[in-house]
């Protein structure tokens, strides 16, 4: 088995290992479903009734000053972070292959 694999199992195996796959899984899948099915979050439906709700089955994180839904501003948010996140590791696995191609050749 290769280190990476190895360690892989280790961390399933583990119930905190498990959790935390899980919590990274539902965070992804909010992240990048979640624009498409959540209301815009940049809409003020109400702005002086819907002001700094509780959470609820409308709005699971509540809304803010400007009666915002919190939840549909994480998943964009998170969307944006992912985007960031998946083009910085393509970036530099390109740039270390190049330099690695380089330093072996």
């Amino acid at each position: 088995m290769t280190p990476m694999v190895d360690a892989l199992a280790r961390a399933w195996r583990d119930p905190r290992g498990r959790a935390g796959a899980l919590m990274l899984a539902v965070m992804g899948a909010i992240a990048a479903v979640g624009p498409t099915l959540l209301p815009d979050p940049l809409a003020q439906p109400c702005v002086l009734t819907c002001r700094n709700l509780g959470p609820s089955l409308a709005h699971p994180f509540g809304t803010d000053d400007l009666s915002r839904d919190i939840l549909a501003r994480v998943a964009s948010g998170g969307r944006i972070s992912l985007a960031v996140a998946i083009l910085a590791v393509a970036l530099s696995v390109t740039l270390g292959a190049a330099v690695g191609l380089v330093a072996g050749y």
